[in-house]
């Protein structure tokens, strides 16, 4: 059962919406948080969709509701925020005993790559805080007090052009200019272990995508 569920950073509530059409009878209700009103108001244009938009941050929600969640959702989120110990640990109170959490994050291999891979991103969002690197993720939420159930690792191509075109931020700044700047900084290393390609006007790179389910520990076991 998914029970009450928290989608966390959901944006228009996408993978929520895709729980609910197709375990409906599974969950209780849906309550998605995001900073974005934009992105709330197109959730709210979903068919099929019942659930409870939040206009906040997910530090501010988490400290300020009474609520306590069977099922958290935290995908693609946590590279924006400030602090992703202090968030963590909020999604934590706010999570029933022995009650899960989902965490999808894009991850890298090692320092060298997150680097790279850390400064092209930032270039094409200055809200981009980070990037991840494997090992030091997972040991987040061991650290945090969770169970790790199950660990899925998938390799995932990136396209400079596409991460580009798909940027929130609205500064103005020439994509040849980074191109030119993240090909510059590409060691033989970094090309083999990002499989890194170019092509005339593109790069093209690989990471892990990392689907995580975890299970808050009881703390009378």
């Amino acid at each position: 059962s998914i029970g009450n569920l928290l989608d966390a950073g959901g944006g228009t509530g996408y993978l929520s919406w895709y729980l609910y059409q197709n375990l409906k009878n599974k969950i209780e209700k849906i309550s998605l948080v995001d900073i974005s009103q934009n992105m709330l108001d197109e959730a709210k244009k979903k068919q099929n969709f019942s659930v409870l938009t939040h206009n906040s941050s997910i530090e501010t929600f988490c400290k300020l509701t009474t609520q306590k969640f069977d099922t958290i959702l935290v995908r693609q989120v946590l590279h924006y925020v400030e602090d992703v110990d202090e968030v963590v640990n909020l999604l934590k109170n706010v999570l029933e005993d022995n009650g899960i959490i989902y965490v999808g994050q894009i991850l890298v291999e090692n320092e060298e790559t997150k680097k790279w891979h850390e400064e092209l991103m930032k270039n094409i969002s200055k809200n981009r805080k980070r990037t991840f690197v494997y090992e030091n993720f997972i040991d987040l939420f061991v650290q945090s007090g969770f169970d790790i159930l199950d660990i899925q690792l998938i390799d995932y191509e990136e396209s400079f052009r596409e991460l580009f075109a798909r940027r929130i931020s609205t500064y103005d700044i020439r994509v040849e200019t980074i191109m030119s700047k993240m090909k510059a900084q590409v060691t033989k290393t970094l090309k083999d272990k990002m499989s890194i390609r170019f092509t005339e006007n593109n790069i093209f790179f690989k990471v892990k995508f990392c689907h995580l389910f975890l299970q808050k520990k009881n703390d009378w076991r």
